[in-house]
């Protein structure tokens, strides 16, 4: 049986300035037309501090309610950092809207599962008064310029208060991020957390970071914004911040980075296959698993380690860590770092996540052995049930992936079972009729194929995952 974990009381903070490494050097890094790499600025906390002010008093204008829904469409740079604070200090809560859609969101009519779970949203935050449905306006941002109730234009800024530092008007159990669940196997969930989870998770994160830190992606994900973003801004060891957008490889090479979050495993393949040089000081990290053919370029020592980060947008984390320079390195072999989470292996292995702060266990669906000091991955164990009759979900996935380059995609709401192709080959005819064979067989008739098409896979990718939902979503309307 899992337990929760007794603690006795420890202070309780809030993501605010006070968390912040006051000796960082924030870079904004552009690439421009000419594929030349542009310097826009270098500022010190003090800077960072009068942008946040700015921005405070920006949103103030705005009287929105205490603790307002708020999506930033900004990308990353000195801006977005001090407007993200600014939310945080303002008690605001932070939509994380990290995943795409097929249409690239240019049906701006269209409010996908995801976003309307975490409607309504009270502002947007960007940089322009009004978007409309042009073809040079970003169709993102047209759908949330209309489903946000206020629009926020930080070119658009009041007189600074200087004595705005002074006023938090956060709180310890205040929500500071929502987003959702990938929904791998259902109807995504709603996932809150606090200010006082996600600071201290972000201080006792902020040891893994030192000297020069890139960051490409401040808000793509539920777990990152705790295990790579906050952590580099409040660890003592960090000496620069590059807030990067475009040209990875040649600003990574020109600047010798030391840390670099590249959360999804296609990002690394094409960074690793632009490497211009060896780059022996650089960590990259990723929320994905660490794939095998990665450790010729790590014992070609181009590149100084590859760290994975195990959890989920429930647990954020790292709950395990695994890296590509460990002895006898293998892709499924996961340790602890320490005693923050609570760990436990349930009925056949089932990982049980303790959370601090919330006292709340998370069973995460996840299998693992431990062997020793190590967690195994042995994979999910997601129970599923379409027509009366549970799924056997690595059955199915192993026999699918046997015969062709697809995926099952299973909708429990309208007890269906769809097939989404990624290619086609000579053999895909035959294939398909195996695995229809194979599923009703297996399950006694129970369940059968009812859709079929052909996609393209990287239009349904969310983060490191098949996005379920969207596919799902898909399925329903348009096949």
């Amino acid at each position: 049986m899992s337990r929760v974990r007794a603690s006795s009381p420890a202070p309780s903070f809030m993501i605010t300035r006070n968390l912040i490494n006051k000796k960082i050097l924030y870079h904004d890094f552009v690439i421009d037309t000419d594929n030349n790499l542009q310097n826009n600025q270098s500022v010190n906390f003090d800077t960072l501090c009068f942008y946040i002010d700015t921005f405070k008093n920006l949103i103030l204008e705005h009287n929105l309610e205490p603790n307002s829904k708020i999506v930033i469409g900004l990308l990353p740079s000195i801006q977005q950092v001090a407007v993200i604070i600014a939310c945080f200090e303002l008690g605001h809560t932070i939509a994380i809207i990290d995943y795409e859609r097929i249409d690239k969101w240019n049906d701006t009519s269209y409010v996908d599962p995801k976003t309307k779970l975490l409607m309504p949203f009270d502002a947007f935050i960007t940089f322009a008064d009004e978007f409309k449905d042009t073809v040079d306006a970003r169709a993102k941002y047209v759908l949330f310029s209309k489903i946000c109730k206020v629009l926020i234009n930080i070119n658009r800024v009041a007189k600074t208060n200087s004595n705005l530092e002074n006023k938090l008007f956060c709180k310890p159990n205040d929500n500071a991020i929502i987003c959702t669940s990938s929904g791998t196997t259902g109807t995504p969930k709603v996932i809150v957390h606090n200010h006082d989870f996600l600071s201290k998770l972000a201080i006792r994160n902020s040891k893994m970071y030192y000297g020069k830190v890139g960051l490409t992606q401040n808000l793509n994900h539920g777990s990152s914004i705790a295990t790579y973003f906050l952590p580099a801004l409040c660890s003592e060891n960090v000496t620069d911040l590059y807030l990067i957008n475009g040209g990875l490889t040649q600003f990574v090479n020109e600047y010798e980075i030391d840390h670099l979050m590249l959360s999804y495993s296609h990002l690394i393949d094409a960074f690793i296959k632009h490497i211009p040089k060896d780059l022996p000081k650089l960590n990259l990290y990723t929320l994905s698993l660490i794939k095998q053919e990665w450790l010729q370029i790590y014992k070609s020592k181009k590149i100084k380690d590859i760290i994975s980060i195990f959890g989920s947008n429930e647990t954020s984390g790292p709950v395990f860590l695994n890296q590509i320079s460990k002895q006898k390195f293998n892709p499924h072999r996961y340790f602890e770092i320490d005693n923050f989470y609570y760990i436990n292996l349930g009925q056949d292995g089932e990982l049980e996540v303790t959370l601090p702060i919330y006292n709340k266990i998370i069973k995460t669906n996840d299998t693992f052995s431990k062997i020793e000091a190590f967690y195994f991955h042995k994979g999910r164990n997601d129970l599923l049930r379409i027509n009366g009759k549970d799924i056997p979900l690595q059955n199915y996935f192993e026999k699918t992936k046997q015969l062709l380059d697809a995926d099952l995609i299973y909708d429990v709401l309208e007890q269906k079972i769809y097939l989404a192709l990624w290619t086609e080959t000579e053999n895909t005819i035959k294939g398909i009729d195996e695995l229809k064979k194979y599923l009703y067989n297996l399950s006694k008739g129970s369940h059968v194929l009812d859709k079929i098409k052909l996609l393209e896979q990287n239009k349904f990718l969310t983060g490191i995952k098949l996005d379920q939902e969207l596919l799902r979503d898909y399925f329903r309307q348009f096949v």
